[in-house]
């Protein structure tokens, strides 16, 4: 598995948690887009199609529990 920074982490997790990008950007008092370019980065470097693909695939290798 692809080791994540501590942010991307921490953003999936939000993620998982069910907070938009939005709301995740509002909360880390980030833009937007900063949040995109973390989902976008985490994406391409686990090689996951989606937010859905990318969560179940954390969970199952018990990057998130």
């Amino acid at each position: 598995m692809v080791k994540l920074s501590d942010t991307e982490l921490a953003i999936v997790k939000e993620l998982a948690e069910g907070l938009s990008s939005q709301e995740i950007a509002d909360k880390r008092g980030v833009a937007f887009k900063t949040i995109e370019v973390h989902r976008h980065n985490v994406l391409k470097k686990t090689g996951c199609k989606n937010s859905v693909h990318l969560i179940t695939t954390l969970f199952r290798k018990k990057v998130l529990s």
